[in-house]
């Protein structure tokens, strides 16, 4: 029907449909083009930041909107996925099959632009993938107090911060460091900037899923390899618009891009068992500290005093 009036508006214009047919097929095969060649310069080529919204950015915004009927954001889908009842899509697997397989496997984590929504969900969208939801505030809840869970999402950090060049240091500050194979990390991250989009999701994710207090020290390594080491100086606008605002709870524009409130904040019941060294952390512990072969240490030190670093003088 749509098609048929369309024919009849071209005929009330006085033109012939014959001439018409040709342009609007080379139109429409252009723009397929068009978005073919975007979807490799997103996985590829350098590009503007992608907190700026390119128009590749928009125009994929527009189509993950259209959601399968059966959508319910109340299925609790993030919850049943790390409690690894589900697998996501397009393309994923299951929660434990990406921690063991997925490890390492850089070009994988760079091109597939599905499971960064569903191991780092947060309140505010569900990004880029059609079939995965906002984390709701009860499902975040549930995996806040669950001790599986959270060592489950904490393993996703592990694997991500490796994707990045770094290793988690220290279980209880959230300590990080480069990793041995840190250079060519830093090259892609530094020449790949929808990277910077996926680490703000996860800063965000952090603190809403009971891990706050490993925003602060990802933060503070980013700015000392930024403005410090002269290092991934292409982050430097990220780092400064997006990632510090990240961890001011008070700043005005927080609440508004993070939708948390305060009991959002409430930390994962990680922390609890590590202080005390409960029979259910000693079991968990050595898989945890083994996962992707890092020298993450379980000691119980005290975060260092990270008040003025992350100050608005950046001449530190």
């Amino acid at each position: 029907q749509s098609t048929g009036a369309f024919f009849h508006c071209i005929y009330t214009m006085g033109a012939e449909p014959s001439k018409i047919i040709v342009p609007v097929l080379i139109g429409t095969v252009f723009v397929f083009v068009l978005c073919s060649v975007c979807v490799y310069k997103n996985c590829g080529k350098k590009e503007e930041d992608h907190h700026h919204q390119p128009t590749w950015s928009v125009f994929h915004h527009s189509l993950r909107r259209t959601r399968p009927k059966d959508s319910d954001p109340f299925k609790q889908k993030n919850y049943l996925f790390y409690k690894g009842e589900i697998d996501f899509e397009p393309d994923g697997d299951y929660v434990d099959a990406v921690h063991e397989k997925w490890f390492g496997k850089y070009d994988l984590l760079e091109c597939h632009h599905g499971y960064i929504q569903w191991l780092f969900p947060i309140f505010e969208s569900a990004g880029m993938s059609w079939s995965s939801e906002p984390l709701g505030k009860e499902e975040a809840k549930l995996i806040r107090d669950d001790l599986i869970l959270s060592v489950r999402f904490l393993k996703s950090y592990k694997l991500f911060l490796d994707f990045l060049g770094l290793e988690l240091i220290d279980f209880k500050t959230g300590e990080i460091n480069r990793n041995a194979i840190w250079k060519p990390r830093y090259e892609n991250l530094n020449l790949k900037s929808h990277n910077n989009l996926r680490i703000s999701r996860v800063l965000m994710s952090l603190g809403e899923l009971g891990f706050e207090r490993y925003k602060i020290p990802l933060v503070k390594h980013f700015k000392k390899e930024i403005l410090k080491n002269n290092l991934l100086q292409n982050c430097q606008r990220s780092l400064q618009e997006y990632w510090i605002p990240l961890t001011r709870p008070d700043d005005p524009g927080y609440k508004k891009k993070t939708k948390e409130e305060p009991a959002d904040r409430e930390e994962s019941i990680f922390f609890k068992h590590l202080e005390d060294d409960s029979l259910e952390f000693q079991k968990i512990l050595p898989s945890l500290m083994s996962y992707g072969s890092t020298n993450t240490q379980a000691r119980n030190t005290q975060p260092e005093d990270d008040d003025d670093y992350l100050s608005n003088d950046d001449s530190e």
